[in-house]
């Protein structure tokens, strides 16, 4: 419904770069990538350069396996806005399907140093660094634990992961699971 209201739109809006960064957003939510990219793609065009229009490009880039635009489109987003915690993150979460686990692990560094309360990207570097440094892992985990205390799938990997060491610690987390 959104992508129609956004496609009726008046006549006078129809090179509104708002408009064409919603209705990317409203193609990319019912999964119409290609769609999404054109409108984000032309928005840019038309002089929307914010972080957020590059954000939602670099996903999308990401999503359609454009890989090396999407890596173009995040070091642009990120020389224009360093310090955005949520690009950092973003960032982390494509150089982990790029099967780029360093460069993820600094990715999740940076965005955690930028904003601490940001359970989501203690959970991610966690998960990135469970292989390499266990109690590394387990500490991010359990900052992300007390950000995002009903996250179950954190509980039990938690849970699971202090239980190998320490069957008595680990069941708090496995309890709550």
């Amino acid at each position: 419904e959104a992508v129609q209201l956004l496609r009726d739109a008046p006549a006078s809006q129809d090179n509104s770069t708002d408009r064409l960064a919603k209705l990317g957003v409203a193609l990319r939510e019912t999964g119409d990538l290609k769609g999404a990219v054109q409108a984000f793609e032309r928005a840019r065009q038309e002089g929307n350069e914010n972080p957020e229009l590059l954000n939602d490009l670099a996903v999308s880039y990401a999503a359609l396996g454009r890989l090396e635009d999407a890596r173009k489109m995040f070091d642009a987003l990120l020389a224009l806005a360093p310090g955005s915690a949520t690009t950092w993150f973003n960032l982390g979460l494509f150089e982990l399907n790029s099967r780029h686990p360093a460069g993820a692990e600094k990715a999740f560094r940076r965005a955690v140093d930028l904003e601490p309360s940001y359970g989501d990207a203690w959970y991610a570097l966690g998960s990135t660094l469970i292989d390499t440094d266990r109690r590394a892992a387990v500490e991010a985990w359990r900052r992300a634990e007390r950000l995002l205390p009903g996250n179950y799938v954190l509980l039990f990997n938690l849970g699971f992961v202090l239980a190998d060491s320490d069957p008595r610690e680990a069941l708090p987390y496995l309890h709550r699971f």
